[in-house]
């Protein structure tokens, strides 16, 4: 499915390309950032990217994946996305390689990808979670406006961690404090 670009004021972001598996390989394989994600392991080969696009390309309808560039350099910074487009609470997951953190760039991308699921996917509902311990992830969570649910470990297995769940909802979403966006 094709999707467009959403431009914010610095950043730009777009669909995966092969070219972004050296990329994605050099953020990914960061010890800071599998430790922060549920689902980065480490260490992150050239197959794993490989595979994680080729996932993409085949679960395209129920998800909505993006990279996230530098608007003026196209430097790649991170990953963010729609998980489960296709049911009633889709998940919003994202990853920034740890160069680019503290920077605004995880929330600038959610708030681009809100806006455009809320008005133009027409999704009404968006869950997230972050690993507790990753209490940057809950900052941009609070920053989006999400409202904090509950604390559950993953599955239901006593050997998994923490994870604190929000939500939001297109009418709590400020569609009138429309981000600087463009979409192309």
């Amino acid at each position: 499915m094709n999707r467009p670009h959403i431009h914010t004021q610095r950043l730009c972001l777009r669909p995966f390309a092969e070219t972004d598996i050296f990329d994605i390989v050099r953020l990914a394989d960061d010890p800071q950032v599998s430790q922060m994600t549920r689902n980065i392991p480490h260490p992150y080969a050239t197959s794993d990217a490989e595979n994680w696009l080729d996932s993409m390309q085949q679960h395209a309808n129920n998800s909505c994946v993006y990279a996230i560039t530098h608007l003026q350099t196209g430097i790649l910074i991170g990953a963010i996305g729609l998980e489960g487009l296709q049911q009633t609470w889709p998940e919003l997951g994202y990853w920034i390689g740890s160069p680019f953190w503290g920077e605004g760039f995880c929330t600038e991308a959610a708030q681009a990808l809100l806006y455009y699921a809320f008005t133009r996917l027409s999704i009404g509902h968006i869950t997230a979670c972050h690993l507790k311990e990753n209490v940057a992830s809950g900052r941009v969570m609070q920053k989006l406006g999400m409202r904090y649910c509950r604390e559950a470990m993953l599955e239901n297995d006593p050997g998994q961690p923490l994870c604190c769940y929000y939500q939001h909802t297109a009418e709590s979403f400020h569609i009138e404090q429309k981000p600087n966006i463009v979409m192309g």
